[in-house]
């Protein structure tokens, strides 16, 4: 099932170039390691494996810079 409620915001993509991107995605109620995990399986299901994903800006925010 999917998260729903009023609390749920759309991704929001912050900088987008070669090899980064800041991405803000608030997750209430989940786990920021989550989302480093999920961002880290989609860079691995492109076959690359020396992403790094950081959680830049915390709540309300929640941040992310992903690199590979």
């Amino acid at each position: 099932m999917n998260h729903r409620g009023a609390d749920v915001r759309p991704r929001t993509f912050i900088t987008t170039k070669d090899h980064l991107v800041v991405v803000r995605a608030p997750a209430p109620g989940y786990n920021q390691k989550l989302y480093e995990g999920v961002f880290l399986g989609i860079l691995e299901m492109c076959g690359i494996t020396t992403g790094k994903v950081v959680m830049t800006e915390r709540a309300p925010l929640f941040e992310y810079t992903i690199t590979w």
